[in-house]
């Protein structure tokens, strides 16, 4: 069920469908952060990748933050990518720290250079 309401919410981006529009508290300087660390043995990290959300309210104060941790296995890979994308479209800065290159994610990869 996730993946259909992804699948929906990306087509609908995509569309820029009416009924989905910008808020006015929706900032224009939207920031995304990615870096990629080295795992050592003793730093082992078993997650797909931290992304931590803040959100701003209409006087550009952080109004809230959400640290979440995706697993490493097909549907976190699609619910971090979805999410992120989602994110950055409404306004929401977004900070990642990952063992992979941002090119293991290409959705990510694509919007992050437009």
């Amino acid at each position: 069920m996730n993946w259909l309401l992804s699948c929906v919410a990306r087509w609908c981006f995509k569309q820029r469908h009416s009924s989905i529009r910008r808020y006015p508290s929706v900032r224009d300087n939207v920031q995304f952060f990615y870096c990629k660390v080295e795992l050592t043995e003793k730093n082992d990290m078993d997650a797909l990748a931290l992304a931590r959300f803040t959100s701003y309210d209409p006087d550009n104060r952080a109004l809230a933050v959400e640290q979440v941790t995706y697993q490493d296995d097909e549907d976190g890979h699609t619910q971090f990518q979805s999410q992120v994308a989602s994110a950055l479209h409404f306004g929401i800065d977004v900070a990642v720290i990952s063992p992979y290159d941002l090119d293991y994610f290409p959705l990510l990869d694509r919007i992050s250079f437009k």
